[in-house]
């Protein structure tokens, strides 16, 4: 096993566990299924970073996360509606998840959760100082390892690791909504 491809994927499951659990418990609305599911989907992450198909891209990493997500969910629906039939809906939760399975099934949808998502993180880079939204975009949207960024601005690393904390910090606080309440 490749130490790097470990690394890649302890790094993404650590900083998308959480997100992607409250992403499919928002549309089966079942907190341990959503727990199992979220697994699936990182089994199925691990077995294409092994392969080496996927590319080192933040972007790309949560697109694809999430569209295993939502159709791991979907599926999911699926089971529950095809254990009753549809005109045997009967409870809230049924009706439920038909209506949810027939979003997830609607592109639209998800297009518009990523976009949500976008125009939050854009957001909160543009309201950021010059310094930390260059930082921040070197490492993060342009993959440079923080000795590189250093290098580039004229910096010490040790600059860079702090600009990236308090970015991160902000960026927290942008989509602090988007994160799952410990209960």
């Amino acid at each position: 096993m490749n130490s790097i491809k470990v690394e890649l994927f302890t790094l993404v499951y650590k900083k998308y566990l959480s997100y992607i659990v409250h992403f499919i418990f928002s549309y089966i609305n079942d907190a341990e299924r959503s727990r199992e599911i979220a697994q699936e989907v990182f089994l199925t992450f691990w077995d294409t970073v092994n392969s080496g198909k996927l590319v080192n891209n933040d972007k790309m990493i949560l697109s694809y996360l999430l569209t295993i997500a939502k159709n791991r969910s979907l599926n999911e629906i699926k089971k529950r509606i095809n254990h009753k039939k549809y005109t045997e809906l009967e409870t809230y939760r049924e009706k439920s998840d038909y209506l949810n399975m027939i979003a997830l099934e609607n592109e639209y949808s998800t297009n518009i959760y990523e976009r949500e998502i976008q125009e939050i993180l854009y957001s909160s880079i543009t309201k950021m100082n010059e310094k930390l939204k260059s930082t921040f975009i070197l490492s993060r949207l342009e993959d440079l390892k923080n000795e590189e960024v250093a290098r580039k601005q004229g910096i010490s690393i040790r600059t860079v690791e702090n600009r990236l904390r308090n970015a991160m910090s902000i960026l927290r606080n942008s989509f602090r909504d988007y994160k799952v309440s410990r209960r």
